[in-house]
């Protein structure tokens, strides 16, 4: 978002709520991409780090409720892929996400 300040782009930041039909790029989380589409999409910062998201009692889950939350990550992720109408980008570094098999 700083990034896009300085370099004057215009934004809408889905994240506060604060999106409105002036264009520009719009920033959002997975959650907020439900019900939206957009031309272009670019996913950003996906890696075995952030996609799927573990939380800091994953670990105190038994199996079941693992499952159960890794199948949760994978629809959130396959939500905000479809969101694309034409175009998708999905960026990051590290090691790949096990979620993402392109």
């Amino acid at each position: 978002k700083t990034a896009l300040h300085k370099l004057k782009l215009p934004y809408n930041d889905n994240t506060t709520n604060t999106i409105n039909d002036s264009g520009g790029i719009v920033l959002s989380t997975f959650h907020g991409l439900k019900g939206l589409e957009f031309k272009v999409v670019f996913l950003a910062d996906v890696n075995n780090r952030t996609c799927p998201l573990y939380y800091s009692g994953y670990n105190e889950l038994d199996a079941d409720s693992k499952l159960q939350y890794e199948n949760s990550e994978k629809s959130l992720v396959y939500v905000a892929m479809t969101r694309a109408i034409s175009k998708l980008f999905i960026t990051g570094i590290g090691v790949k996400s096990v979620i993402i098999r392109i």
